[in-house]
């Protein structure tokens, strides 16, 4: 059901790549701050379209289905837990859809590796509610 002016946590996946180690506690901290724990990848792109289209931020580690914040209204704010793995392209769409962007390294950031895309990755606990509390507003 769509609610205007939603925030989203999109997890990832509990399989594939880049698996968050902590995804339960990250999916915890999320429904606390009052976002809505979502999983794209289990829904059609109709779904998906509604979904983003109605939220206000959203947020999750650097994945595919963070693309979808092209999707939300021109004002939204967009954050992203990324490995250390400095690739721009997720806050160029950001920047080019009229949000704000907040991008927060969970390792040293390093110059672009593809062998990092695999990488598995733990948000800290404190990092996190940091995060998404100033996306929350």
């Amino acid at each position: 059901m769509l609610r205007r002016g939603e925030r989203l946590y999109v997890a990832r996946p509990d399989k594939g790549r880049r698996r968050v180690t902590n995804a339960g506690a990250m999916a915890g901290i999320a429904a606390e701050l009052g976002y809505r724990v979502v999983e794209p990848s289990g829904m059609s792109f109709r779904e998906q379209i509604t979904l983003f289209g109605g939220a206000e931020v959203v947020a999750g580690p650097m994945g595919a289905a963070l693309a979808s914040i092209c999707l939300m209204a021109p004002g939204g704010r967009a954050g992203m837990f990324e490995g250390g793995n400095c690739d721009p392209f997720f806050w160029d769409l950001a920047c080019l859809s009229g949000h704000a962007f907040h991008w927060a390294f969970t390792a040293p950031a390093t110059d672009y590796d593809m062998a990092m895309l695999d990488r598995e990755m733990t948000i800290d606990p404190v990092l996190a509610r940091q995060v998404l509390a100033v996306l929350a507003g």
